[in-house]
């Protein structure tokens, strides 16, 4: 299973309404060559009502835990509400 089916896999329990994974491991070829890649990660989910960004990030980052670092080196996360998510389309 590549990297991104793997985050989608254990994101799930967060039962997201919304999911957008961006491999940007290409922008960074030349500084990190060895181990996992980086990417952006936009989760938009009502478990994020009521909870500050730190909060968020680290519901996201416990949830994919079992990635750091050897497929994933560095991630970029925006999180979400549905009403803060539809507010802004």
């Amino acid at each position: 299973m590549n990297t991104i089916n793997e985050i989608k896999t254990l994101l799930q329990s967060m039962n997201p309404q919304h999911l957008d994974i961006i491999d940007e491991s290409h922008h960074h070829i030349a500084h990190h060559k060895n181990g996992g890649g980086h990417y952006s990660l936009t989760v938009v989910t009502d478990l994020f009502n009521n909870k500050s960004r730190i909060q968020r990030h680290r519901m996201v980052n416990e949830a994919l835990a079992s990635l750091f670092p050897e497929k994933i080196h560095a991630l970029s996360i925006h999180t979400f509400t549905t009403t803060e998510y539809n507010a802004q389309l």
